[in-house]
């Protein structure tokens, strides 16, 4: 039985991560229709479990993240005091928590608004953990029950500890000691299946500490949270948390008094919760409200410190800088750079596969807003493009109310992500959705609040945005509102002020790269990254790896935006690349304004971060001196005479100069009332500089200022204290003076042997061999004083150092401002210096649809491979259509690749890989290319090739560029050939787009051809081939010998494009080359032979596919639809 326990053990763990996101679709389907509400957990019966007739299916046990990949948020519910048992084989399959106690209050899960995972049975669970049948479970010897009891049973099992108010019974006759501290507990009373009645005693019975009952009474109102409470110089894990936390972290989880137990010190709490975080949980730091010296000055000397939840993070939400500190790994800062967390709702009929979809997205550690409504069909690609570019690590989503195939979508995305090692996060809200009327009841609650208490000028502007932002649509509304719900329970529903933030997806003169063009194309990852080797965007092998030579972290995302978002609009196309030649030009020529701008970019840290957590009020005195002196920085390099000209002709580079010249005034104001020594140490009570008592420009300033003179005083009374005590000793101690030791203040040392001169009411502290160490009474209370002035004072420093940030944070807009144009300046930069390489050339625009390219490469492959073979490429009005074949790996998917990444790259603004190029502006870019499947989403390899080729035909218009790779590979020669001609000829004839079609049927090119010359397959299409543009033919270029023995021919790769249809495919010289056994090789060759012979005396020309025209047609309305 062991051995069968370790082995489930070992297949659970391997495929723990698909099953986590896998798990909830699976429990979202078997809900009950009616019943209770979601997050009202059914209670479990007291009455004994009754062993089923029959054994039910059990699956594996995964436990996911908190919320995390698609499963609901799981809420700590109130426990059912009864015996535990633990599981031996589920422990190691529990993700990331388990919530293992059962409801016995109905009013606990009213305060929770996530919906929670229905539990698997008990019965079921312990059929998993011993590994038998429910059957054979309930028919094992007294013996194995009892060494199975003794090894696992926990003396104190914790699914007690949930409502202290409970009045459930427990067993106290099995209670058994526990083996491991960590061990997770299930609810399982052992036994016969009619169990002998038992004495009771009630759980009311246990004494919870004060502290524990403060941490039962937090777990109430934050039942989704993981928590991490401050006890003295530490941060305490309880229950569950404990469990959780000692998985992650590798820490000790103990049994200490009535809870279970794990710590981490105060100094270490930053790197666990950042960990944790990345990790998917939603963690909570508790602090303790009040501090030692006010407590023992107040009326509440004996009770216990009060603690309050002072903030919550997720991934999306986790952007202070406190804990967020520069030793976080740099796994979990790449994994951070797209930060987004997105909302989405969805509008759709049960009789149509179409719906339109909502979605608003913010990035809350920049204040980037995203926002898009759109119609989407069957397959949900346009979901997927943006989910692709937008890239969140959290979702928020509906109890209900996404469609079976928007979930199937989320699901296979979240999957992709969570296997390439980056984790998704997803939270379904309950009551967040509600309807339009009271979406902008909520919005005009939220916006109209700072325009009736701002100053005039702030509520004129914050008037302004609010007029701009009812201008949404009504459905980005609702899904604003949710998101207003739920930033507010971190405290960060601020970052919605600034509408001037909120951008709509599809901006006006760009395109937007498709999903399925984005992972073909290896635009943002390498290939490797996309299959499972791993997620990093801008890894080695993708164009933005070949583009990115960015200085600064706002300047790289940036030009990922550039990339994803390629320019349709000629006029801002030329302008950014003309930016590039002149910033090229000044780098060879040393200008100077140019030389101080790339040394100013490379001191900057990221701004754009920095000003949003001044912006929230999260930003400390040691961060905010430094952003200042950044901008002050900016200010003084960028600023220029009155008199003088702007250093530079474009306007992209001009702008840095005239923004930074509006924010110096107030850089050096800010900078004047801060001292900088005290804010590198993070000591708020000191970091304000006052000039003269009375000079300040607040309540609060004054009255730090007040507490700040009281402390001086307080100080100096110490003085006084001295003098007195000298006069009160005799000897030699006229001159004592106060000494501190080991953090303990205004000490009085006194020789051993001098002792007795020591007054009585003196309070011995320490002592050594030769001293005793005093503190008189007059000290004592001086300390007091002291230590409550200080409280004081830091209390009156926080307010004040709250609206000193307010008062920055007012000029985030122009702050912000500078930073961009920074950033864009980086962006050119970049492109200079990849336009600078050898065997680049600035392109040429024009307002045709064509691409005329002489010597293209492939910008990727070439700086991989030595001895690129370049290639020249010509796509024009009346030769939109290229037909290519060749033999296999004869380069004909790096052609079309390359010519789609030079469309890209000179769409962009930046210099192509070539020796000339006269480029179109393309609308879209579209791709079919590669062999995979999607199981998750049930299409197989051909379905999948073709709903993609399905998405083509509906979006492709006459200015798009369409690539497909050898479609109809998948399927039977007869059938593929017909849908790839179907297909051909749809986009020549009906879309008229730009078009590069790679095939292994040379009969295509014939077969087009002739077509196309005897006027049409349909009624209504064109006559002749002039009215549609010419498909032209071409190969890739290749020698093959003569055939060896048996082995077929042996085939020399030229890689060169070359007009004409090549014949044959030469797939056995591949198969030589993968090293196939040479009796292999010699059977497929005579098999080739003989399936030639065949098909030559069948062919009877193109006439036998040409002549069932009716089932081309039938095939062509299919993909149309």
């Amino acid at each position: 039985m062991l051995g069968k326990t370790k082995k489930a053990k070992t297949v659970a763990s391997t495929g723990k991560k698909q099953a986590t996101i896998s798990s909830f679709f699976a429990v979202k389907d078997k809900s009950p229709a009616s019943g209770p509400a979601p997050c009202q957990p059914k209670p479990v019966s007291s009455e004994p479990i009754q062993t089923p007739s029959t054994t039910p299916v059990c699956p594996a046990i995964h436990q996911p993240p908190l919320s995390n990949a698609f499963q609901p948020s799981i809420s700590h519910e109130t426990a059912n005091p009864a015996h535990t048992q633990t599981n031996p084989t589920s422990e190691n399959t529990l993700k990331r928590r388990r919530v293992i106690s059962d409801d016995s209050d109905e009013d606990s899960g009213d305060s929770a608004a996530h919906i929670h995972s229905p539990r698997i049975s008990l019965a079921d669970r312990f059929s998993v953990a011993s590994g038998l049948s429910l059957n054979s479970a309930a028919q094992i010897s007294d013996e194995t029950r009892d060494r199975f009891r003794k090894r696992f049973l926990l003396k104190n099992p914790f699914n007690r500890v949930e409502n202290v108010d409970t009045t459930n019974d427990m067993d106290e006759d099995e209670d058994v000691a526990a083996d491991t501290p960590s061990t997770p507990v299930l609810t399982k009373s052992i036994g016969k299946s009619t169990p002998k009645s038992t004495s009771k005693k009630s759980s009311s019975a246990i004494k919870y500490t004060p502290l524990e009952q403060q941490y039962l009474q937090l777990r109430k109102q934050y039942p989704d949270v993981l928590m991490a409470v401050e006890v003295g110089y530490k941060f305490r894990f309880f229950e569950e948390d404990a469990l959780s936390a000692s998985k992650e972290l590798n820490i000790v989880a103990y049994m200490d008094k009535n809870l279970r137990g794990a710590s981490i010190p105060t100094h270490r709490l930053y790197i666990h919760v950042s960990k944790l975080v990345h990790l998917g949980y939603k963690v909570g730091i508790v602090r303790q409200s009040e501090t030692a010296a006010l407590k023992a000055a107040g009326d509440n000397k004996s009770a216990p410190f009060t603690r309050t939840m002072t903030n919550i993070f997720t991934k999306s939400t986790f952007i202070d800088p406190d804990l967020c500190g520069s030793s976080v790994s740099a796994e979990i800062e790449a994994a951070e750079k797209s930060s987004y967390l997105m909302v989405l709702s969805e509008t759709f009929s049960a009789s149509t596969e179409k719906c339109k979809i909502h979605m608003v997205a913010v990035q809350l550690s920049t204040g980037e807003i995203v926002y898009d409504s759109f119609e989407d069909g069957a397959l949900r690609g346009e979901l997927e493009t943006r989910l692709e570019h937008v890239r969140p690590v959290e979702l928020v989503l509906p109890v209900d109310g996404l469609s079976p195939a928007t979930e199937g979508v989320l699901k296979h995305w979240a999957v992709n992500r969570e296997q390439n090692g980056d984790c998704v996060r997803v939270e379904r809200l309950k009551d967040a959705f509600v309807d339009v009327p009271a979406s902008r009841s909520n919005l005009a609650e939220f916006y109209e609040k700072p325009i009736r208490t701002g100053r005039s000028n702030a509520s004129n502007r914050d008037a302004e945005m609010y007029l701009q932002l009812l201008s949404l649509p009504e459905d980005i509304l609702v899904c604003l509102s949710a998101l207003l719900h739920h930033l507010t329970e971190f405290n960060l529903d601020h970052a919605l002020l600034l509408t001037k933030s909120f951008m709509p997806f599809r901006a006006l003169g760009q395109m937007t790269l498709s999903g399925p063009t984005l992972r073909a194309l290896e635009v943002f990852e390498p290939e490797e990254a996309v299959t499972g080797g791993g997620s990093v965007v801008g890894g080695k092998g993708s164009l933005l790896w070949v583009l990115d030579h960015t200085v600064t972290r706002f300047g790289a995302r940036l030009l990922k935006r550039w990339v994803g978002r390629p320019l349709v609009n000629v006029q801002l196309l030329q302008e950014r690349i003309d930016a590039v030649q002149e910033v090229i030009e000044c780098i060879q020529m040393d200008n100077v304004p140019m030389i101080k701008l790339r040394g100013l970019l490379n001191q900057l840290p990221d701004l754009e971060k920095s000003l949003a957590r001044i912006r929230y009020n999260r930003c400390p005195p040691s961060d905010l001196h430094a952003t200042l002196s950044c901008l002050s920085k900016i200010a003084t390099t960028l600023s220029l005479h009155p008199t003088s000209a702007s250093p530079f002709k474009s306007s992209l580079l001009n702008t840095m100069f005239e923004q930074s010249a509006s924010i110096s005034l107030p850089i050096m104001g800010f900078l004047a009332r801060l001292d900088a020594e005290a804010c590198s140490k993070n000591v708020k009570r000191n970091v304000f500089v006052f000039l003269q008592d009375g000079d300040a420009e607040s309540e609060s300033m004054t009255s730090l200022q007040d507490l700040a003179r009281q402390l001086r005083e307080c100080e100096d009374g110490f003085i006084e204290i001295l003098k007195g005590i000298r006069k009160r000793l005799k000897g030699g101690y006229a001159g004592v003076e106060f000494v501190s030791v080991a953090g303990t203040e205004y000490l009085i040392e006194i020789k051993v042997s001098n002792i007795g001169i020591v007054p009585k009411d003196w309070i011995k502290v320490n002592n050594t061999k030769a001293v005793s160490r005093f503190h008189t009474p007059e000290v004592l209370e001086q300390l007091q004083e002291r230590d409550v002035l200080v409280e004081k004072l830091n209390a009156a420093a926080e307010a004040a150092y709250l609206e000193f940030l307010g008062e920055v944070g007012e000029y985030y807009q122009q702050f912000r401002a500078v930073v961009q144009s920074l950033a864009i300046a980086d962006c050119l930069l970049s492109l200079a210096k990849v336009a600078m390489q050898p065997g680049y050339t600035k392109p040429e625009y024009t307002d045709e649809c064509v691409m005329e390219v002489v010597g293209g490469r492939h910008p990727i492959v070439e700086m991989l491979i030595p001895d690129f073979v370049s290639n020249d490429v010509s796509l024009k009005e009346k030769d939109r259509c290229l037909l290519i074949t060749g033999p296999n790996m004869g380069g004909k998917s790096s052609y079309i690749r390359q010519v789609a990444l030079i469309a890209i790259m000179g769409q962009i603004g930046s210099y192509v890989p070539a020796d000339s190029a006269r480029l179109g502006i393309f609308d879209a870019i579209f791709t079919r290319m590669g062999a995979y499947d999607d199981i998750t989403r049930g299409h197989s390899t051909f379905m999948k090739e073709l709903t993609e080729t399905s998405e083509i035909l509906q979006r492709a218009t006459p200015r798009s560029l369409c690539i497909l790779d050898e479609l109809g590979r998948g399927t039977s020669t007869h059938d593929g050939t017909a849908i790839a001609y179907a297909t051909l000829r749809y986009l020549v004839e009906r879309v008229g787009c730009c078009t590069l079609f790679v095939t292994h049927y040379p009969s295509l090119g014939a077969i087009s051809k002739e077509i196309l010359d005897a006027g049409g397959i349909e009624q209504d299409g064109p006559e002749t081939i002039e009215e549609v543009g010419k498909v032209r033919c071409a190969h890739m270029g290749f020698i093959a010998s003569d055939e060896m023995d048996g082995g077929g021919a042996v085939v020399t790769f030229l890689y060169k494009l070359t007009e004409g249809l090549a014949s044959r495919s030469y797939g056995l010289n591949v198969a030589r080359l993968a090293g196939l056994p040479h009796g292999i090789l010699e059977s497929a060759q005579r098999q080739s032979r003989r399936l030639e012979a065949v098909h030559e005396r069948t062919r009877g020309g193109v006439g036998s596919v040409t002549d069932n025209v009716a089932q081309m047609n039938a095939i062509l309305a299919k993909l149309r639809s």
